[in-house]
């Protein structure tokens, strides 16, 4: 990484594709055409939402690849088999007071698709950073905008505050590629296709920076790999998956479509966790739970479903489990209640059952209070986001994401610490509360099923974790060692 390599060099080993996929738009800037660009195709299609991509698909809009830039630019991908992409924007705000704004893309990735990202993240902004003091380039002067700053990266949801279906980087992310999607501060709008020194000359030293990542992180990503101190954990295994065999679910299909097949289980992210951490996770059974047979484990993980049925699929009691656990904890275990388990807290007698609730808010997230502390140390400044919603099949029509939190007083009562919050400041989302001689952690919004209520016609993910989602629960575990909580990176 400190060593410099020739650009001649690298770009022996990189193909480098630009292509701007609407040149109506592109057509329409051009003075005698009226000099204003335009977002829409000639068809008046929004090309940007037109992309076939895991999860909720707004059927509202023209079918995916249905208009013919998208289709040929489609062909073109599956072709070349991209390793590195972005979808360059323009916006008229910035919400992290930043002229680039890098925003990751939604998808399932696993720990190492998740380093993969989050270096690109990384890169790009230290890049465009570079480019900017190399070139004498004041985001603040270009702008207007006071203390701005050259570039800043997060989740879209925490950039423009919402996420959609259909985008072009999260159908590249399901391609395979590694991708970060920037918007810049107003390089689609005034003084449009007239000239601006100031404010072309920090588009052009933006643009060189994220290019320059891209061809540089192209040779590399494939290198990169992750080991996982994970310390001796287990997770409550849960037998059942939701399938396209036994129906679509939800609205029926559009006539004439065929929706994709897809096996869905949050079992999965513990699958791809095990994979990469230096002792794998224990598959706890019900039935397991049930005969307490949880020795060995320093951390225990409930996700979502807390009481789910043995590995015939049938359903068993809770009081033996929920016995298991009270010694689990209060022997010196480490708990870790997500999403709808968060729950198990009333059985456990550390609140009222009353004070658990559910909320539905728009997509996955916590508002961060206690950056000091472990569960949240070496998470990025701009992190709240913790799972797309998108990829699971929560429609963005109305505030649809399921959030499970505890009421503050309650919590603090009972001794608990609040670390995040969120719909308001008196709802905790994430937090530890001592048991005996153990802890029980809680993060609300991580890990819930996925939902067939919504049209999904390209298939449903089994888990759509963020990258700030995936360090807080890896921290949550090694919370049980005290493990320095930083993946260990290797080339």
């Amino acid at each position: 990484d400190s060593v410099a390599v020739p650009i001649s060099k690298v770009m022996k080993k990189v193909h480098l594709y630009v292509a701007d996929i609407n040149p109506d738009g592109w057509a329409a800037g051009d003075v005698q055409n009226g000099g204003v660009f335009t977002r829409p195709n000639g068809n008046g299609s929004d090309l940007n939402r037109q992309f076939p991509t895991t999860g909720w698909f707004d059927i509202g809009r023209p079918a995916a690849l249905s208009e013919p830039e998208p289709a040929a630019w489609d062909r073109l991908a599956r072709r070349i088999k991209p390793v590195i992409t972005t979808d360059i924007h323009g916006e008229l705000t910035s919400a992290q007071n930043a002229f680039a704004d890098m925003m990751y893309p939604a998808g399932q990735w696993n720990p190492v698709e998740q380093m993969q990202h989050a270096r690109l993240a990384q890169h790009m902004k230290s890049n465009v950073e570079r480019y900017f003091e190399e070139e004498g380039v004041s985001a603040g002067t270009a702008s207007g905008v006071a203390g701005m700053k050259p570039a800043q990266y997060a989740t879209g949801f925490d950039v423009v505050g919402y996420d959609d279906s259909g985008f072009m980087g999260d159908y590249f992310t399901q391609l395979g590629a590694v991708d970060m999607d920037v918007e810049h501060f107003l390089s689609h709008m005034a003084p449009n296709s007239e000239w601006a020194a100031p404010l072309e000359e920090a588009h052009i030293a933006a643009v060189r920076g994220e290019i320059e990542a891209l061809i540089v992180e192209a040779t590399v990503t494939h290198d990169i790999d992750v080991s996982l101190k994970l310390g001796r954990a287990g997770y409550a295994y849960d037998p059942k998956i939701i399938t396209s065999a036994d129906g679509y679910g939800g609205p029926k299909p559009p006539q004439g479509i065929d929706p994709r097949s897809y096996r869905s289980t949050r079992m999965d992210y513990f699958r791809d966790l095990s994979q990469k951490a230096t002792r794998p996770l224990r598959k706890v059974r019900a039935e397991d739970l049930a005969h307490d047979r949880l020795g060995g484990l320093e951390t225990f993980v409930i996700a979502d479903n807390p009481w789910p049925r043995n590995s015939r699929g049938k359903k068993i009691g809770t009081a033996r489990r929920v016995r298991a656990l009270k010694r689990f904890v209060k022997n010196g275990g480490n708990l870790i209640l997500t999403d709808r388990a968060v729950r198990v807290l009333g059985k456990l007698g550390v609140v009222g059952g009353k004070s658990i609730h559910k909320q539905l808010l728009g997509a996955g997230h916590i508002d961060i209070e206690g950056w000091d502390d472990y569960y949240v140390k070496k998470v990025h400044e701009t992190a709240s986001q913790t799972y797309y919603e998108v990829p699971l099949g929560f429609s963005l029509s109305a505030d649809s994401s399921p959030h499970w939190t505890v009421d503050r007083a309650a919590w603090e009562d009972a001794g608990g610490k609040t670390i995040a919050t969120v719909g308001d400041t008196e709802q905790v989302a994430l937090g530890r509360i001592e048991v005996g001689k153990g802890t029980v952690g809680i993060l609300g919004a991580i890990l819930p099923t996925a939902s067939e209520r919504s049209d999904h016609l390209y298939g449903l993910a089994s888990y759509a974790v963020t990258v700030a989602g995936g360090q807080i629960l890896s921290n949550m575990i090694r919370w049980a060692r005290g493990i320095e909580p930083v993946p260990v990176t290797t080339r």
